[in-house]
């Protein structure tokens, strides 16, 4: 039967504490089981440090794989990033189908700050130690009609959308 390694410092110490100093026969059976358990002890101490060994270069080869898939990732979007910029730029406007891609386009509209300084105090939105205008409000009251805001504009875009 093979004990786990805190059971083997367990037993030890359950041998230790039945020792009889006056039975010679006693001191050699408490020294070999004293033996044996030093050797169980030591293999499992050795195979622990293995197991710790094979899961930390585990590990790491998939810290070292998923760095190399992240670089790829990002080395993928910027490829779509500039192929999307090259489109927009060479075909603005036209739409393609085809059974296997569908390129279309849609408008938005968002808030252009001409001027940052020249925003009213009210389109400003709390930044510590900073002004930001606040798009989000500035846009919501120029898509109403309301009147203008200094400094800020309304823009269209056209968005590539790519199906």
């Amino acid at each position: 039967m093979s004990l786990k390694l805190y059971e083997i410092c367990t037993e030890m110490q359950v041998i230790l504490d039945r020792i009889d100093p006056d039975d010679e026969k006693s001191l050699a059976e408490t020294e070999t089981s004293l033996q044996c358990l030093e050797l169980d002890k030591e293999k499992k101490v050795i195979n622990i440090g293995r197991l710790i060994k094979n899961l930390s270069a585990e590990s790491l080869a998939i810290k070292t794989e998923i760095d190399n898939l992240a670089a790829r990732k990002k080395s993928l979007d910027r490829q779509a990033e500039w192929l999307e910029n090259y489109l927009t730029n060479t075909i603005s406007g036209e739409k393609f189908n085809d059974p296997t891609v569908s390129i279309s386009w849609r408008k938005s509209t968002s808030v252009n700050i001409t001027d940052a300084d020249a925003v009213p105090e009210e389109f400003l939105k709390v930044v510590p130690e900073s002004r930001v205008p606040n798009k989000m409000l500035i846009k919501d009251l120029l898509m109403t009609g309301s009147p203008y805001v200094p400094g800020a504009e309304l823009i269209t875009k056209l968005n590539l959308q790519v199906k």
